[in-house]
């Protein structure tokens, strides 16, 4: 799926600080669209071209026709690839009409990357946030140099989905530094140390007579926020599932340290490690609680009370 970029939200002070090392004097989008994310670089006093594999668009703006998902043309050093692919996980793939070999790619963003990198020494592009805790084995970790998350509702003119800015340069970096918003949080390896990786058996989400409730999302509202609670004040719905587990803990104690893990969860990682949902509340981004993520909070919970 294509989204055209609207907002040059995307274009914060570590992007710029990147873009301006690499020493580009031309910038290229192999996925170039309407052209809005090129525009948006021209105060920087790069020279502009876009690849398109739609004819109209190549007549309307300018661009090079170019199948930029099969093959792009390898560009000397001095060009950097400013792009936003499409993205459309492989599940959904046929119902939007594409039909193409994924390999082990889980999604097309991954396949253009593939391409872009393959192409480019530098690469700047907008992304699923989701980007930020994948399995970097496939082949799209390496030569990474930062990812900074963008929170913002206006960045695409269609959609709200929640995107990070991700940029490689060449050589292989010890360390991937990660923004928000253009702030500072910690490198990736910092981030995804503090994941909790416990897996205790037993522990069934989404179940009738469980000892646990969970309310797995941010409302927006400071006053509910995503908490573990008593089971009666959920309805063991998609958002507020009850949570089985295979244990003699007292049910509130269990809570308590289920909360306390989260919250320390939420402070550790920024939020980065929490699955982000399409639209923010005064600026920030909901996150919510996937049954993976329920499934280890609870583990170190029980393992801290055992």
């Amino acid at each position: 799926m294509t989204h055209y970029t609207e907002s040059n939200a995307w274009l914060t002070p570590p992007v710029r600080k990147f873009i301006a090392q690499s020493r580009a004097t031309h910038a290229v989008d192999p996925f170039a669209g309407t052209g809005n994310l090129l525009q948006h670089i021209k105060p920087l006093g790069l020279a502009t071209a876009g690849f398109e594999i739609d004819p109209a668009l190549c007549d309307a703006y300018g661009w090079t026709r170019n199948d930029s998902i099969a093959s792009i043309p390898d560009h000397p050093d001095h060009v950097i690839c400013i792009t936003n692919p499409p993205f459309v996980h492989r599940t959904h793939a046929p119902r939007r009409g594409i039909f193409i070999s994924f390999g082990t790619a889980p999604d097309y963003y991954i396949l253009a990357l593939r391409r872009c990198l393959t192409a480019f020494r530098y690469v700047v592009a907008i992304i699923p946030e989701r980007f930020l805790t994948i399995d970097f084995s496939q082949s799209v970790g390496h030569r990474l140099r930062l990812i900074d998350v963008i929170e913002t509702d206006d960045l695409f003119t269609d959609t709200q989905f929640p995107v990070c800015v991700a940029c490689w340069g060449p050589g292989h970096p010890r360390e991937i530094a990660v923004y928000k918003n253009g702030i500072y949080i910690k490198t990736r390896h910092d981030i995804m140390a503090a994941i909790p990786t416990e897996i205790v058996d037993g522990i069934k989400v989404k179940a009738w007579d469980g000892q646990l409730g969970l309310v797995s999302y941010d409302s927006g509202m400071i006053y509910d926020p995503m908490r573990f609670c008593s089971p009666g004040r959920v309805m063991n719905s998609t958002y507020r599932p009850r949570v089985r587990v295979s244990t003699k803990i007292d049910p509130t104690l269990l809570i308590r340290e289920c909360n306390a893990v989260l919250r320390q969860l939420r402070f550790d990682t920024a939020d980065l490690a929490l699955h982000p949902f399409q639209k923010t509340h005064a600026g920030v981004r909901r996150r919510r609680l996937l049954t993976q993520m329920t499934r280890r909070i609870v583990s170190r919970a029980i393992l801290s009370l055992s």
